[in-house]
């Protein structure tokens, strides 16, 4: 996320939260979000973050922070630290990112959407269990020495 959509989504806060006021939101604040944002969630886009700002403000009794963001930014992606690990694993075999993607580090966003098209496409192409006997294209002939 750019520091002047870091900005953007500050502002919304600050309209939100009942205790926050505009003398608050600084460059400085702006600048402190933006590198949690970098290391924590380098993922997040603006697009995402908006309505998970307008949520919180409509369940939560406190003002928000980068990290409850970050939490709302995960919990909507249903993203466990193992799921995440595993994802970016199978990114990195089909070059979807860089080697040095950190493994608790979420795909961007464009890899995501790449890797569940890779497994739609994979899974499209076997059969399920409910459809029947699962049935090897490969014959196995085992027989029984007497």
């Amino acid at each position: 996320m750019t520091p002047s959509e870091v900005a953007d989504l500050l502002s919304l806060s600050v309209e939100l939260d009942r205790y926050s006021t505009a003398d608050k939101m600084t460059r400085e604040k702006v600048v402190a979000w933006a590198a949690v944002f970098a290391q924590e969630a380098p993922g997040m886009t603006f697009a995402e973050a908006q309505p998970l700002v307008i949520r919180f403000y409509g369940i939560a009794g406190e003002s928000l922070t980068p990290f409850a963001l970050i939490e709302l930014w995960k919990d909507e992606k249903r993203m466990l630290p193992a799921q995440i690990a595993a994802d970016v694993r199978v990114a990195k075999r089909l070059g979807l990112v860089s080697a040095d993607h950190r493994a608790r580090d979420p795909l961007p966003a464009d890899a995501a959407r790449r890797l569940a098209d890779y497994r739609a496409g994979e899974n499209a192409s076997r059969p399920a269990l409910e459809d029947g006997p699962n049935v090897s294209p490969l014959q196995l002939d085992v027989r029984r020495i007497p």
